[in-house]
C-alpha cells in the first residue's frame, strides 16, 4: 500500500544518517499521496424504473475529499449525480436506455485524483416490442407457424396464446414461443395475441390478423320451368323447358368460373346456367353447381329434377333363398314417376294361376308363406301410377327345405364276414351335404363317423340285433332315415353243454347242447373223449341222457351244433363223478425187512376216491379179538414196537359218498435179549455201587474223628458200571469208570457223609414217542415212576442208581441241626466213549439223618 509514501521514506533513509532517520520516522507518522485503487460498488442487478445506489471507494491519503460521477453511453457522455459531488455515493434512476452505458467514478484529494474502472449495470426490464411473426396470407386448410418475439432482461420464459374472434376470446394454452395453426374461412375475422413474460413483467403482442383465402361458397340457385320460377323441379313433365342458374356469394379471391355436373356422370354439363329446352325422363337426376378460384373449388347443394312418366323397369326383389314353412317377403320396385300407387301380385304354376296377396294390392310388399309345392311356380308383380302401369319379369323362388324321405339302400340279408355297402338317399334343397351314421345295438349307440352318403360294413354275429341309421342334413335341417336292419346269418357260437357238474356214480343225468346261431341250429352230434380216445354218441338231438361211472371221471363230452352257415364244437364238458374210496390197502414203512422189537414202523392207508378220503379208521385183529385203534389219520406210527403189538392191521377209508375197508396186513415182531442184558447189568452195577458206598462212608467216618468240623467230606472213589445198548445183541458191553470227586458248596464246605446221590445215564432214542401212545419202559427207585426216554439216534435208555450209605456216626449224631443241601444243575460225565452232558439235576440233602433222593439223567452219546 501507499507506494509513493514508501518511495519518500527510501529517499530519506539514503540521504540522512541512521539516527536522524529514526527520529524523523517517529515524528512524521505518514506521507501524503493521490487516491489509488478507485472502485465502484454496485448491486448485481438493477430493475429499470427504480432507484439504485452506486458507491465509490479509494485508498489515497489524505482521503478523497470529493467525487465526480459520469455515464458514458455509446453515443454520448454526461455527468451523473452532479449535485452530490462531495459524496462517495450516487443515487441513480435506472432506465432501459442505460443498458449499454458505462459508469465511472473519479476520486480526488489534496494530492491528486484518479478514475475508477468503468462498470456496466445489469439493468433488468420486462418484455418490449412483443410481436407475432408469421405469414400474413394463407389458404384455408394450410398449416402455418406463429412465433412470439420480444426484448427482455432476463429473457422471456413464459408465453401464452389466445384467439379473438368477434370479441370472443379463446385461449390456445401453449406455453411456448411458437404454435402451429390451420386457419379456416371461419377464422377470416379472427386475430391472434401472444403474451410474453419474465421475472420483471409481461406484455401482450400486437394482434396478428391472418388473411385466410377460401374457395367459393354460399351458392344461390335460381330456376324456372317454362318461364315460371314458381314451378317445382320435382314435378316437371316431359318436353318442358327448364332453366337453372348458379351464383357464389362469398369467395376470396373472386370466382374465376362455373360448371354444372350431373352426379351420375361426373362431367360438366354447361356453364353457369343449366338449360333443358325439351326435358325427358332420362334427364331426371341430381345436379350440382361448381365454382372455382385460385384457392379451390366449391359446390352448391344438390338440385333434383324429377320428370313424370309411367312405371318402367318393374322388378321383384326377393331373398336369394326361401325356407319352406317360413314367411318371406317379396317387394315390387319400379322407376316410374310419380311412384307406383298400386300393385297386383300373381302366382303362375304349371297347371294353375292364382292371385297372391290380394288384400294388400296398394302395397309394394307381399308377405308369402312358401311350401315345397311352390318349387316350380313363377311370381309376377304389376306396378301402376297416374301415368300408366307395367308388369315385372316373372321370377322363381329358390325354396329350400330339409331332407325328406331319407332311407338306407342295401342288401337285407348277408352272411357274417361279407362286406356290404349302405347308401343314404333323400330329397332336399339345397342338396344334402352332411351325413352321419350310427349303429344302435340294444339301445346302445355307436357313431360310425363317416361324412359320406355311402359306407361299407362287414357285419358280424354281434350285429344281428343291431340297426343302422343315416342322418342326412343340409343348411335347412337334418332328418334320420328309417332304421335299417341287416339280417346277419352266422354259424353257431357260444356253444356249451348244460348239465350238472357233479354227480354220484350210477346216477343218470341229462346233457343239453345250447348255442346262438342265425338261422337256428338244426344239426347236433355228440362225442365222448376219454384219454384222447373218441367215442361218437350219435345223437342228432340237442339233449342226451348218460349214466357216468367212475371210469368216466377223466372223460369229457363235446357237442357239435350246426346250421346252414357253419358248425362249431362246444367247450368240453367234464362231469365230476363222485364215488366211495376203492383199492384200499395198507403199506408198511420201512418195508422189505423184518420188524424187530423196539423198532419204529409206520402203517399207511391208501385208496382211490372222489372226493378225496375225508376220514380213516384203524383196527387190529389178534386171534379172535378185534381192537379199534384211536388213530384217525392216514398214517399210523408204532414207536418201539413190542410183541404185544403183533397182529393183523387193517384200515377203513371214507368220504361223503361211502367207505371201504382194506385187507389185513400182518405184523410180526422179532424178539430181543436186550432185557436180560439189562438185568445182569443192573445187578452188577448195584453190587459195585454198594461196595463203593461202604468204602466211602468208612473213610468219611475215619476223617471225622480227626476233625472238629461238622461238615461232611467226600473221598475220591471209583465206581464201575456196565451198560449195553439195546437192539444190538452181538455188541460188547460198554464199561464206564465214574470218578467221584469231592463236592463243596458255594462257601467251600463239603456235603455231609450221610448223603445219597442219584445218577441216571440215558442212551438217546432214535425218534420221539408221540404223545398219548404208551411205550414199555424201565422204572427205578422208590417211587416207581416211569422215566420218559429222550429222542436221539438210539431208542435205548439205561438207568443207573448209586446209593451212598451214611456213616454210623452221622446217623447217630447229626452234625448240624439246620441240615445241608446242595443242588447242581447240569454238568459233564466222562465215560469210555467220551464226555456226556448231564440233562438232569443233582441234589444232595442232609437233614437230621433223613436223606432225600433226586434222580439224574445223562444221555450217553
Amino acid at each position: 500500500m501507499y507506494p509513493d509514501r514508501m518511495l519518500s521514506m527510501v529517499h530519506l533513509e539514503r540521504s540522512l544518517p541512521m539516527k536522524w532517520f529514526l527520529l524523523l520516522s517517529l515524528l512524521l507518522p505518514s506521507v501524503c499521496d493521490a487516491p489509488t485503487s478507485v472502485r465502484i460498488t454496485f448491486p448485481s442487478s438493477v430493475r429499470a424504473g427504480t432507484w439504485t445506489s452506486l458507491g465509490c471507494q479509494s485508498d489515497g491519503y489524505p482521503a478523497a475529499s470529493h467525487y465526480r460521477w459520469r455515464k458514458v453511453c455509446p453515443h454520448s457522455s454526461m455527468p451523473l449525480c452532479s449535485g452530490s459531488q462531495w459524496w462517495s455515493q450516487c443515487s441513480y434512476y435506472a432506465s432501459f436506455e442505460d443498458v449499454f452505458c458505462e459508469f465511472i467514478c473519479t476520486a480526488r484529494n489534496s494530492v491528486g485524483e484518479k478514475d475508477s474502472d468503468p462498470i456496466r449495470l445489469d439493468i433488468q426490464y420486462g418484455p418490449r416490442n412483443v410481436e407475432i411473426i408469421s405469414e400474413d396470407t394463407v389458404k384455408e386448410g394450410t398449416e402455418i407457424t406463429l412465433t412470439c418475439r420480444g426484448e427482455a432482461n432476463p429473457p422471456v420464459h413464459t408465453y401464452s396464446w389466445r384467439k379473438i374472434c368477434n370479441r370472443q376470446r379463446k385461449d390456445l394454452g401453449e406455453n411456448t414461443d411458437t404454435i402451429r395453426i390451420q386457419p379456416t374461412r371461419n377464422d377470416a375475422s379472427c386475430s391472434y395475441i401472444c403474451t410474453a413474460g419474465n421475472s420483471v413483467s409481461s406484455r401482450d403482442s400486437t394482434p396478428k390478423h391472418i388473411n385466410v383465402q377460401y374457395k367459393p361458397r354460399d351458392f344461390q340457385i335460381a330456376h324456372s320451368v317454362n318461364g315460371d320460377d314458381k314451378r317445382d323441379l320435382t314435378s316437371v313433365n316431359e318436353r318442358d323447358t327448364v332453366n337453372i342458374s348458379c351464383t357464389s356469394q362469398n369467395s376470396d379471391p373472386a370466382v374465376s368460373g362455373y360448371s354444372w355436373y350431373r352426379l351420375t356422370q361426373n362431367k360438366p354439363v354447361s356453364g353457369q346456367i343449366l338449360l333443358f329446352e325439351s326435358i325427358s325422363k332420362d334427364d331426371s337426376g341430381n345436379y350440382q353447381c361448381e365454382a372455382r378460384n385460385n384457392v379451390g373449388t366449391g359446390r352448391s347443394h344438390i338440385i333434383t329434377i324429377r320428370v313424370q312418366y309411367a312405371p318402367t323397369s318393374v322388378r321383384i326383389t326377393f331373398p336369394s333363398s326361401v325356407r319352406a314353412g317360413t314367411w318371406t317377403s317379396l317387394t315390387c320396385q319400379s322407376n316410374g314417376y310419380p311412384a307406383a300407387s298400386s300393385y297386383r301380385w300373381r302366382k303362375v304354376c304349371p297347371h294353375s294361376s292364382m292371385p297372391l296377396c290380394s288384400g294388400s294390392q296398394w302395397r309394394s310388399q307381399c308377405s308369402y308363406y312358401p311350401s315345397v309345392e311352390d318349387v316350380g311356380c313363377e311370381f309376377i308383380c304389376t306396378a301402376r301410377n297416374s301415368v300408366g302401369e307395367k308388369d315385372s319379369d316373372p321370377i322363381r323362388l329358390d325354396i329350400q327345405y330339409g331332407p325328406r324321405n331319407v332311407e338306407i339302400i342295401s342288401e337285407d340279408t348277408v352272411k357274417e364276414g361279407t362286406e356290404i355297402t349302405l347308401t343314404c338317399r333323400g330329397e332336399a334343397n339345397p342338396p344334402v351335404h352332411t351325413y352321419s351314421w350310427r349303429k344302435m345295438c340294444n339301445r346302445q349307440r355307436k357313431d360310425l363317423g363317416e361324412n359320406t352318403d355311402t359306407i361299407r360294413i362287414q357285419p358280424t354275429r354281434n350285429d344281428a340285433s343291431c340297426s343302422y341309421i343315416c342322418t342326412a342334413g343340409n343348411s335347412v335341417s337334418s332328418q334320420d332315415s328309417t332304421p335299417k336292419h341287416i339280417n346277419v346269418q352266422y354259424g353257431p357260437r357260444n356253444v356249451e353243454i348244460i348239465s350238472e357238474d357233479t354227480v354220484k356214480e350210477g346216477t343218470e343225468i341229462t346233457l343239453t347242447c345250447r348255442g346262438e346261431a342265425n338261422p337256428q341250429v338244426h344239426t347236433y352230434s355228440w362225442r365222448k373223449m376219454c384219454n384222447r380216445q373218441r367215442k361218437d354218441l350219435g345223437e342228432n338231438t340237442d339233449t342226451i341222457r348218460i349214466q357216468p361211472t367212475r371210469n368216466d371221471a377223466s372223460c369229457s363230452y363235446i357237442c357239435t351244433a350246426g346250421n346252414s352257415v357253419s358248425s362249431r364244437d362246444s367247450t368240453p364238458k367234464h362231469i365230476n363223478v363222485q364215488y366211495a374210496p376203492r383199492n384200499v390197502m395198507v403199506s408198511i414203512s420201512p418195508s422189505g425187512s423184518a420188524i424187530h422189537e423196539g423198532d419204529n414202523i409206520t402203517l399207511s392207508c391208501t385208496s382211490d376216491s372222489n372226493p378225496p378220503t375225508s376220514w380213516y379208521k384203524w383196527v387190529r385183529r389178534q386171534g379172535e379179538e378185534t381192537e379199534p385203534l384211536e388213530s384217525t389219520e392216514r398214517d399210523l406210527t408204532l414207536y418201539r414196537i413190542t410183541p404185544k403189538q403183533e397182529g393183523v392191521y387193517s384200515c377203513e377209508a371214507g368220504n361223503s359218498v361211502g367207505a371201504n375197508r382194506s385187507e389185513g396186513r400182518r405184523i410180526e415182531v422179532v424178539r430181543s435179549s436186550f432185557r436180560l442184558l439189562i438185568g445182569i447189568s443192573m445187578g452188577l452195577l448195584g453190587s459195585v455201587i454198594t461196595v463203593v458206598l461202604v468204602i466211602v462212608c468208612y473213610r468219611r467216618k475215619w476223617k471225622k474223628t480227626d476233625s472238629t468240623s461238622p461238615r461232611c467230606t467226600e473221598a475220591t472213589n471209583t465206581v464201575y458200571s456196565v451198560a449195553m445198548k439195546r437192539n444190538q445183541v452181538k455188541e460188547r458191553p460198554v464199561y464206564e469208570n465214574v470218578m467221584m470227586t469231592e463236592s463243596t458248596d458255594s462257601q467251600g464246605h463239603s456235603p455231609p457223609d450221610d448223603c445219597v446221590e442219584y445218577a441216571t445215564i440215558n442212551f438217546g432214542a432214535s425218534s420221539q414217542t408221540p404223545e398219548g401212545q404208551k411205550q414199555p419202559g424201565a422204572t427205578r427207585g422208590k417211587g416207581k415212576k416211569p422215566l420218559k426216554a429222550r429222542p436221539d439216534n438210539d431208542p435205548t435208555v439205561i438207568y443207573s442208581l448209586i446209593n451212598k450209605a451214611p456213616s454210623p456216626s452221622q446217623v447217630q449224631q447229626p452234625s448240624s441241626p439246620r441240615g445241608w443241601r446242595e443242588r447242581v444243575s447240569g454238568g459233564w460225565v466222562r465215560t469210555l466213549t467220551g464226555w456226556v452232558r448231564s440233562q438232569g439235576q443233582r441234589d444232595t440233602e442232609c437233614r437230621h439223618g433223613i436223606t432225600s433222593k433226586s434222580p439224574q439223567t445223562v444221555p450217553l452219546e
